[in-house]
């Protein structure tokens, strides 16, 4: 009895032994790659719910003009609030005080909102050089569906106060570890609003809670040459009630993206509109973005039950 004891001690002793092994190994091989869902996997590898960041090289995107744009080496990063930090450096040897920004910023193929991707520390004075970085909200990979960060590409825009009109470089990528290997699927799912002249508009059939308020999310593609803007027009009504809403978003010729509108709750409190919301009606019309008064799609009706 005292043997088979003694050996079931020795077995135990060494699945113990084995076990925190692996966990020294497993700790050890993966000191930037977080495996739980929703975290950051810097390996390259694609983790089942995780969000993986490329590499990138020293790649110069821009060199016109006396200006000159490098997209530096290294693995992209997350800052302190999450978003995704993608470092450049802009050489201005020309005459001019210059502001870089850019637009028409796509991942994978989809184009990402304005207010989400935009260029900070673009403001370079003649003769001078200075760090700046894309900065990507921590919003966008979940409401785009994006797990894996592969094909980038933007407009390059430079203005100054000695410009009339701003020097823009359309289609310019900057090239990844994950360049041409992702296959992004995209949500079309929904109640088809429109759908005519290569402009297609989806909603979704539920609402998306945020921590603002509630959000009304849309699929919005646009095959047409022009620059296409959606606005509502008269009444916003929500379960009922008259809210004073003015919405509108717009997308540039042969692109695709998904569209969130938020409807905060400060302003349906001000209105004396409770949650939940089951109702929404207003009048939907297409203009071009380019040419005042030019109306592409004429004013229709919308109305969607949650």
């Amino acid at each position: 009895m005292k043997k088979l004891i003694s050996l079931l001690l020795i077995l135990s002793l060494s699945v113990f032994v084995f076990s925190c092994g692996a966990k020294s190994e497993d700790s050890s091989s993966g000191t930037d790659e977080e495996k739980s869902d929703g975290e950051v996997s810097g390996s390259g590898e694609v983790k089942e719910g995780a969000f993986v960041l490329p590499e990138v090289e020293e790649q110069v995107i821009y060199d016109e003009n006396d200006i000159k744009i490098t997209v530096q080496a290294g693995e992209l990063s997350i800052d302190v609030i999450d978003h995704i930090i993608i470092p450049i450096s802009i050489e201005n040897m020309s005459t001019n005080d210059v502001e870089v920004s850019m637009e028409n910023f796509k991942i994978n193929g989809l184009t990402i909102d304005y207010l989400d991707a935009l260029i900070s520390d673009g403001d370079i004075a003649a003769g001078e050089s200075g760090d700046a970085e894309i900065n990507i909200s921590d919003d966008v990979p979940e409401i785009m569906s994006i797990q894996e960060l592969g094909d980038i590409a933007l407009d390059v825009k430079i203005d100054s106060d000695a410009f009339d009109d701003p020097l823009i470089k359309k289609d310019v990528e900057i090239l990844t570890s994950l360049s041409g290997k992702v296959n992004q699927e995209v949500n079309t799912e929904g109640t088809e609003l429109i759908n005519q002249d290569g402009i297609k508009l989806i909603v979704r059939n539920q609402m998306v809670e945020t921590g603002i308020g509630p959000a009304v999310e849309y699929y919005f593609e646009n095959e047409s040459s022009t620059y296409v803007e959606f606005e509502n027009e008269g009444n916003y009504m929500i379960n009922g009630t008259e809210v004073d809403a003015a919405y509108s978003f717009g997308l540039e010729p042969n692109s695709k993206t998904i569209i969130r509108q938020v409807i905060l709750e400060s302003d349906l409190s001000d209105t004396g509109v409770s949650l939940p919301i089951t109702s929404i009606s207003f009048k939907l019309k297409a203009n071009n973005a380019k040419v005042v008064g030019d109306e592409i799609i004429a004013p229709f009706e919308v109305k969607m039950d949650f």
